[in-house]
Formats: C-alpha cells, sequence, structure tokens
C-alpha cells in the first residue's frame, strides 16, 4: 500500500538526494520512468508520419490510419475483462487475499481465449462475403492493399487482444513504467521497420500497413514470456486454476465496461471514417496530423493518471479518503499545466506542421482549435473517469456513455456538413457530447468522497 506521505516527496526532496532518493519512490519512480517510455513513443511516432507521407500519398496515407483506427473499434471483445481484472487484482491485494490473484488471471485469459476464438473463426467466414472498400469508399491507388489490411490486420489485433491481458495485470501490481516499456519497444520497433522496409523493400501500402499490427503482437508476447517466467511465475495462467464462478464475477464488472468501451470506441475512432466519406482522405491525413499533435499533451496526462488506477481501488477499499483527496487536487492541478500546454500548442501550431511534415500539407487554424478544446476536455474527464473506474461505481458512465455515442455520430455528421466548420466540425461535434461527461463526473466524485452517494450514484 502506498501511503500519502511516501507520495508527498518534495522537490526539496529530491533535490537533496538526488535521483537515487527519487527512484526510492516507487509512485515517482513509475512516473519519472513512464515519461521517458512515453517521450521515445511520442518521438518515433512523430517521425514515422513524415516517412508514410513522403512514401504514399496524402489519400493513401489516409486510408491507412483509417484503417488502423477501424481495426481498433474491434477492441470491444475482450467484454471489459481487462479493466474488471485490473479492479478485481487491486482489490484482492488490498485486502491481502492473493491466493484468488492467479486465479482472476487464469480465468480471465480462459474467458477471453474463447471469445477470440468466435470472432477469428467469423472474421474468416464473414470476410468473403466483405467488401472493405465499399465501406471505406477507398481511393483506386489503395484498392488492392484494404481488404488484405483489414483480414490479416484483424487477425493480429485479435490475437494481441489476448496477449494484452499482461498490460492490466502489470498496472494492478503498480509497474506502470513495464506498460508503458511495452508501447515505446513496440512503437520504436515499428519506426525502425518501416524505415528497413523504405531502404530495403518495394513500395507497398500493405506491408507497411501490417507492420503496424505485428509488431505490437510480437512486442507483448516477449513481455509476456519475460514476466511468467521470472517476477508472475507465482501467478502465470493455468488451465487449473480457471473457476467458472470467477468468470461471471470478471463479466459482471466488465459488463459496464464493455458498453463503455464500445462507446469510447465510436467517439474516439469514427472520426477519420466520417472525415474520409465525408471529404475525402486527404482531409484525413490533415485530420490526423492534427490529433497526434495535439495528442501530445493527453499522452503526458495519461503518464499522471494511470498509477492512481489501482491506487484509488486501494483507497476506495480502505476508505483512505484523505489520500484520495489529496491526490484528486494534484491531478486536477497537472490538467491545468496540460490545459495551458494544449493552449500553447495552437499558438505554435502552424510553424510546429511546417517543420514536422513539411508546406504542403496545410492544417486549417479551426481543426487545430477544435483538437486543442478536445484535450482540455477529454483531460478533465479522464481525471475523474480514473478514480470512478477504479472504485466499479459504473451505473451512471454506463448509460451516459450509451446516450453520448449514439449522438456523437449524427451530431459530427451534422456540423461537418451544415456548417462551414469543414473537418473542424467532426472533432467540434465529438467536444460537445464529451461535454456531458464533464458535467456529471465531478458530481458523482464529490457524491462518493463524502459518502452522500446514494441510488445511481452509487451503482
Amino acid at each position: 500500500m502506498f501511503t500519502n506521505a511516501a507520495l508527498s516527496l518534495s522537490f526539496k526532496q529530491i533535490r537533496s538526494n538526488g535521483l537515487k532518493s527519487l527512484l526510492a519512490n516507487r509512485q515517482l519512480k513509475n512516473i519519472f520512468f513512464s515519461l521517458l517510455y512515453r517521450s521515445g513513443a511520442i518521438a518515433s511516432n512523430f517521425l514515422i508520419v513524415p516517412l508514410l507521407i513522403n512514401q504514399f500519398s496524402e489519400a493513401e496515407y489516409g486510408v491507412l490510419v483509417t484503417i488502423i483506427s477501424i481495426t481498433t473499434w474491434f477492441s470491444f471483445i475482450d467484454f471489459g475483462l481487462a479493466n474488471g481484472l485490473k479492479n478485481k487484482i487491486s482489490e484482492s491485494l488490498a485486502t491481502g487475499d492473493e491466493d484468488n490473484v492467479r486465479k482472476y488471471i487464469s480465468t480471465a485469459y480462459g474467458t477471453l481465449f474463447k471469445v477470440v476464438i468466435c470472432f477469428v473463426i467469423l472474421l474468416l467466414v464473414s470476410n468473403s462475403f466483405i467488401d472493405w472498400n465499399v465501406i471505406l469508399q477507398a481511393p483506386q491507388s489503395s484498392r488492392s492493399a484494404v481488404n488484405v489490411l483489414f483480414l490479416y490486420g484483424l487477425l493480429l489485433f485479435l490475437s494481441k487482444i489476448l496477449i494484452e491481458l499482461i498490460n492490466p495485470i502489470l498496472l494492478a501490481y503498480h509497474k506502470t513504467s513495464a506498460s508503458a516499456l511495452i508501447t515505446f519497444i513496440s512503437q520504436i520497433s515499428t519506426l525502425a521497420v518501416c524505415y528497413a522496409y523504405k531502404t530495403f523493400s518495394h513500395h507497398s501500402l500493405a506491408n507497411y500497413g501490417l507492420v503496424f499490427f505485428w509488431v505490437p503482437l510480437l512486442t507483448v508476447i516477449g513481455f509476456s514470456l519475460y514476466y511468467y517466467s521470472g517476477s508472475f511465475k507465482n501467478i502465470r495462467p493455468a488451465a487449473r486454476f480457471f473457476k467458472k464462478s470467477y468468470e461471471k464475477d470478471l463479466l459482471k464488472i466488465g459488463g459496464s465496461f464493455f458498453v463503455i468501451q464500445i462507446a469510447v470506441v465510436i467517439i474516439f475512432t469514427t472520426d477519420n471514417l466520417i472525415v474520409g466519406r465525408i471529404f475525402g482522405y486527404d482531409e484525413v491525413s490533415k485530420y490526423n496530423i492534427a490529433f497526434r499533435y495535439f495528442n501530445i499533451p493527453l499522452l503526458l496526462l495519461t503518464i499522471a493518471l494511470t498509477p492512481y488506477w489501482p491506487i484509488f481501488s486501494e483507497w476506495f477499499v480502505q476508505k483512505n479518503i484523505t489520500g484520495i483527496r489529496q491526490t484528486m487536487t494534484r491531478l486536477l492541478l497537472i490538467w491545468g499545466g496540460i490545459s495551458l500546454l494544449a493552449i500553447g500548442m495552437l499558438v505554435m501550431a502552424n510553424p510546429v506542421y511546417k517543420l514536422w511534415v513539411g508546406e504542403n500539407i496545410k492544417v486549417p487554424f479551426l481543426l487545430s482549435a477544435g483538437m486543442c478544446l478536445f484535450c482540455i476536455i477529454s483531460g478533465w474527464s479522464s481525471v475523474y473517469a480514473t478514480f470512478i473506474n477504479a472504485t466499479n461505481r459504473l451505473k451512471l458512465q454506463f448509460y451516459s456513455c450509451i446516450f453520448t455515442g449514439l449522438l456523437n455520430v449524427p451530431v459530427s455528421i451534422f456540423l461537418a456538413t451544415q456548417t462551414s466548420l469543414g473537418s473542424a466540425g467532426v472533432i467540434f461535434g465529438t467536444c460537445i457530447c464529451l461535454l456531458i461527461g464533464s458535467v456529471w463526473a465531478p458530481i458523482q466524485y464529490h457524491k462518493l468522497v463524502k459518502g452522500t452517494a446514494k441510488g445511481i450514484w452509487n451503482k
């Protein structure tokens, strides 16, 4: 368990004791290395954009990022098991019931394996009847690669969903920096392979696209083997530890996360498809560049938030309300700093775009402004969602996400087609929908920490 004193290590102590003192504090160590690894991942993400744009046309690049975006829709097939598993492990550790941890882990892997196999069979059967080019309305130059990318990309992505259960386990055990390291290795390896393709391989959108699927899969497999043969050996999943009653428990918790994930996928990953269908895939390139740029502050906020999900789970069980309040205050101050950073990035956006991707691609200011607003609103909601998700009080979020998910696409399309906002209307539509959660989430948080939450606020 983390003590409040440990989390309150001052900058004065760090300056006087140096890096050794910082690394002695587990929480600060996680944040320090997470920041280091995430910074490397962000740099890799930035470097890969001009590489791909120089290799392909704007439209082809737009098709590629749209395909990658659409495949992430299928992340919902874990039925919320990853988040449910993370909460169950945290709760078990908080109450000293470590015997249950291996049972929950084995049950989660077994359950998700059955789900993935069913979806793989469904994909293989249905793929003969689906022409993804019709759905995407892809330009002629990309059509030969689209169906290949969807079939093999989805097979690899579905496999990664299963293997990726190592991530919630790492987070539950407060190994946040290890989870960030997986992302860093995956991103840097993807960049390296793309550069190798540029040097030694022929010009192929399908080859480049598949790199974004098989490299992350191999990375997660490698880390899973490392941990399950080492520090996680005692909790390594095994068929004999699969428990049907635990499966029901995980699915009960995961059910709410499942619906929430679907809504999040709709809100955050349909934009590229909407822009591509309405304005063409040249516009998707501009949209994606602006999104990647303003995603930097959100990634920094994620680094600060991620370690606190399992901590909030433990503290809520232990009724450590003082620790929760003080930590939330710090996280909101971090959100304020992130918001100021986003505004500063908006001011500097055009010179940065020019330096990053060259002069040929012009990103409209309204699109950048929409992304900046999205960053600020999404960050505010994420701070409160981290606490609410950790407490398993998900019913209100469940209904809100259903409403928001249904509202997002028509509002985004309306603003894009019926106003002068153009593609910026899509992100402004998303911002409007996110405002709903930004209102009720702080109210629920205050009710929970005050002990006054009743009815839907406490479910």
